[in-house]
């Protein structure tokens, strides 16, 4: 590597090529349960009985709908009340212009009942915390979050990559950067 360090720094660059391309990031779908609990453990270091304790109470005590389910669909009435509330916290650009719906990917999902998502979207997890405690609160906004963003708008974002040809062809360099176009789903 030092070898080669040192042939680069005796050699002439010249950016061979620029290719910029824009692409879209999609929100993922409303949690199920399995789904609930591998991010309570990736992202709060809970086990999936701890994760399902939590939701349990957050369920009894009516902050979201049940919690056991296979399912990565909204309810109607559910999809309004979240996409006003995109709407006027954000703006109409943060919503598609058709209704984003999401199909269950496992053959033997019995989709009884819908997915895992806020019981009324207007209540944030400070209150929750608040109400029954921090970890409530953070697996609560987890939800909260995931429900929310999965009928948001796409992000949009701008890659491009720079080819440098080094020495005549002697070696080729590439370096790779994005820019954030529309934030979209990812506001939240």
């Amino acid at each position: 590597a030092k070898e080669i360090e040192s042939d680069l720094r005796t050699k002439e660059f010249i950016v061979s090529d620029v290719v910029k391309k824009e692409s879209y990031r999609t929100p993922p779908p409303p949690y199920t349960t399995s789904a609930l609990q591998q991010d309570g453990a990736r992202r709060m270091g809970l086990s999936g009985r701890r994760t399902m304790q939590l939701a349990q109470k957050l369920y009894e005590e009516g902050y979201i709908t049940y919690h056991r389910t296979d399912s990565v669909q909204i309810a109607d009435s559910a999809r309004k009340q979240i996409s006003d509330y995109v709407s006027a916290q954000f703006g109409e650009n943060y919503l598609p212009t058709k209704p984003r719906f999401y199909k269950n990917t496992s053959k033997n999902a019995q989709e009884a009942h819908e997915a895992i998502r806020p019981a009324k979207v207007s209540v944030n997890a400070q209150v929750i915390s608040q109400d029954l405690g921090p970890q409530f609160g953070k697996l609560y906004e987890l939800i909260w979050r995931r429900a929310v963003a999965s009928l948001m708008n796409d992000a949009r974002i701008e890659s491009t990559a720079v080819i440098v040809d080094v020495g005549s062809g002697a070696y080729t360099l590439k370096t790779n950067g994005s820019v954030l176009l529309f934030d979209g789903f990812l506001k939240v």
